[in-house]
């Protein structure tokens, strides 16, 4: 088990070097005048490949069942490694210094510093392999996985070399965008308004601009972020490098979905309201798109047989079905409620009005699978008003006081005739109390701590103590919220109460009396943004 968090700790330690390292080191400052400056200007991106190398190593070897285990045991003594990780820090410290000085601004440099640069980083690596296993492990690992790592290692290359031309493949991107909105306006309009030169699209009476932003490649980063996350939570349901090609496939889907995202814009101008396009469609349904997209991966191309590594779900034991049929009860209330968000926005940006549709439909998805949670009463009742009361305090305090919204939110509400204002309130408590707890603790503290822990999904048994599954869970919770600080506490206090607890139901309880007492503090302090 040591053995299995040093690895974690040395891939962790190596990212993060390399990632320093390539922030420090402005290679392109180099004299180009000779072969040695020629080869150290392209070391930024000799560093960037080695963190993509790094991090695909990571994604396919520890998806493998009992890798770790098998490959990773060390039995040599604690002070040894404890000296080869001071000689490592020792090394990495004298690089960095060494880099700082030799890497300025119009800098030549000799064969001699060159090398003796090299001959650093080479040490700094060395060492850092030394952390994780010694010399006849490392032999034996290469002899049995060397074309899976010549594999991943070209596909980190590819990646990085298509990051290098990021802004040519913009501007390619750019002009398919504009001509495929084109050919599928086509479709429906005879009286067309293009320019090409300047990026204009649409009908004489309502046209676009569709510049570089509307490319799409804010979509495809999104799309590559949530595949990339699906493909680590799913890593041991999944054969690698096969699933690798999720990702190329959301890309293809961003790019369409995009087009069509346009295409739909200018018909709403055209058809229905140029304000509603420009300012609820266009802010929002980029978004929508990746969201789209998302789903498609999960729901759609996750029962692939050629990147599934077990069988179908409809073939799995009673056990593993159980998960995958827990799975998607848990994605569903949340995709459901993310989506009708979204569409809100549509209509209106700065106060959702359709908030009562939204919440009743998501209750109405959550009570549909409510037989799969299997939620119990649990026991620890001390345990939840703490961890309730505690994460109340931490909302308020951290949660930074918004004057312009609270007015914003008690004009609308004043704008609404009286029975629609007692509805809009009522769901909107139901859905603060009742309803975004069970969805977001099905979601945070069910899943993602469960499949980042690398446990079956269990709603009712104890899951231990593991610190990736907590942190990134919490992390990700805390990105939904406005409050980040705030959120991520509260993330942590209900991470820590679902591993002391077997039950999930008293996450949902702590987390429902919390934004109870939160609810009652924005009452009576006019906080509305609170809520």
């Amino acid at each position: 088990m040591a053995s299995q968090y040093r690895f974690y700790g040395v891939i962790l330690l190596l990212l993060l070097e390399m990632f320093f390292l390539s922030i420090v080191v402005d290679a392109s400052t180099i004299l180009r005048d000779n072969f040695v400056g020629i080869m150290l200007s392209n070391a930024g991106g000799v560093l960037r490949w080695m963190i993509v190398s790094a991090g695909l190593y990571a994604l396919y070897f520890t998806q493998i069942k009992d890798w770790t285990a098998k490959r990773i045991r060390d039995q040599r003594s604690s002070l040894k490694i404890f000296f080869i990780f001071l000689l490592h820090l020792s090394l990495f410290a004298t690089a960095v210094i060494f880099t700082f000085s030799l890497f300025q601004v119009n800098q030549r440099i000799n064969t001699a510093q060159s090398l003796m640069w090299i001959g650093l980083i080479l040490c700094v690596t060395l060492t850092w392999g030394l952390l994780i296993v010694d010399f006849k492990r490392w032999k034996s690992f290469l002899s049995q996985e060397k074309w899976r790592v010549i594999c991943l290692t070209c596909i980190a290359l590819i990646i990085v070399i298509a990051g290098t031309y990021f802004q040519q493949f913009w501007e390619v991107l750019n002009v398919f965008t504009l001509s495929a909105t084109k050919l599928v306006l086509e479709l429906f309009y005879d009286n067309l308004y293009f320019d090409y030169a300047g990026r204009k699209l649409g009908v004489p009476e309502f046209w676009v601009i569709i510049d570089s932003a509307c490319s799409g490649i804010e979509g495809i980063v999104v799309a590559v972020s949530t595949t990339s996350i699906y493909l680590f939570l799913s890593r041991k349901e999944l054969r690698f490098p096969q699933a690798l090609a999720l990702i190329p496939i959301a890309c293809v889907f961003s790019i369409l979905l995009n087009v069509v995202r346009i295409a739909a814009l200018i018909g709403i101008g055209i058809e229905i309201s140029p304000r509603l396009a420009v300012e609820g469609f266009h802010s929002v349904a980029g978004w929508l798109a990746a969201v789209i997209v998302a789903l498609i991966i999960i729901f759609i191309f996750s029962s692939w047989k050629w990147v599934l590594r077990t069988t179908p779900a409809k073939d799995l034991s009673p056990t593993k079905q159980n998960d995958h049929d827990l799975a998607i009860a848990i994605l569903t209330p949340f995709a459901v409620f993310i989506t009708l968000t979204l569409a809100g926005r549509i209509f209106s940006s700065e106060f959702e009005y359709l908030y009562p549709l939204k919440m009743s439909i998501t209750a109405l998805v959550l009570l549909f699978y409510w037989k799969r949670y299997r939620l119990q009463i649990p026991t620890n009742f001390r345990d939840i008003f703490l961890a309730a009361v505690i994460t109340a305090v931490v909302w308020v305090l951290f949660s930074a006081h918004q004057p312009e919204q609270d007015r914003a939110m008690a004009e609308s509400l004043s704008e609404l005739s009286g029975w629609l204002a007692i509805v809009w309130i009522f769901w909107r408590l139901i859905g603060f109390w009742l309803v975004v707890p069970v969805f977001e603790e099905l979601l945070f503290r069910g899943y993602l701590m469960s499949r980042i822990s690398g446990r079956p999904i269990h709603n009712q048994q104890r899951l231990p103590l593991h610190w990736a599954g907590l942190l990134i869970s919490s992390v990700l919770f805390a990105l939904i919220h406005q409050a980040w600080i705030a959120g991520f506490f509260a993330g942590m206090i209900f991470g820590f109460l679902r591993v002391r607890s077997a039950s999930l139901t008293s996450c949902i309880l702590a987390h429902g009396l919390a934004n109870f007492l939160i609810s009652v503090w924005a009452m009576f302090s006019h906080r509305w943004a609170l809520l």
